[in-house]
């Protein structure tokens, strides 16, 4: 009965033009339900990307996301794209969101509100897929809070 149900969600918002969250304990198969969502989609003909915030050490978590000019950072010699603009039109799965440095949580609440990402990525960004754990080791309720009180076209699917 509860696979059937999630079918049923799948299936209706599949072809959303929405972001999608997708809530679920640890090992629950969100990633798989994302996969799911972007190989059966019209998304499927751009990028799948996962990451997982929690595993990426915090001093590079910003350029990994969002991209890096040039000799922002030692050993960065050339500009560098980040996950977002790399899904562009795909999906990305971001997973331990709540994980994130505050200076990150800010930036990345910005991107999915404003639909742009700055300096590189210029023109409309579509985010389709992203994810939020539901267990205790949570570090900031006031983030998970702002990102269900966006203002967005949000399918949720629990």
């Amino acid at each position: 009965p509860g696979i059937n149900k999630m079918r049923n969600i799948i299936h209706q918002v599949i072809d959303a033009p929405a972001d999608i969250m997708i809530e679920g304990e640890t090992g629950a198969g969100k990633e798989l339900v994302a996969r799911y969502l972007h190989d059966h989609s019209q998304r499927n003909k751009h990028n799948f990307v996962a990451i997982n915030c929690g595993a990426i050490p915090e001093n590079l978590i910003e350029s990994e996301l969002f991209g890096a000019q040039a000799g922002a950072y030692t050993g960065n010699d050339k500009t560098r794209i980040g996950k977002f603009e790399y899904a562009n039109g795909g999906s990305l799965f971001l997973d331990e969101i709540g994980d994130l440095p505050h200076s990150v949580q800010v930036k990345l609440l910005r991107v999915l509100q404003e639909r742009l990402l700055y300096p590189q990525l210029l023109r409309p960004l579509h985010v389709v897929a992203f994810v939020l754990h539901v267990d205790a080791g949570l570090r900031d309720v006031e983030f998970i809070q702002c990102l269900h009180g966006l203002q967005l076209d949000v399918a949720s699917a629990t």
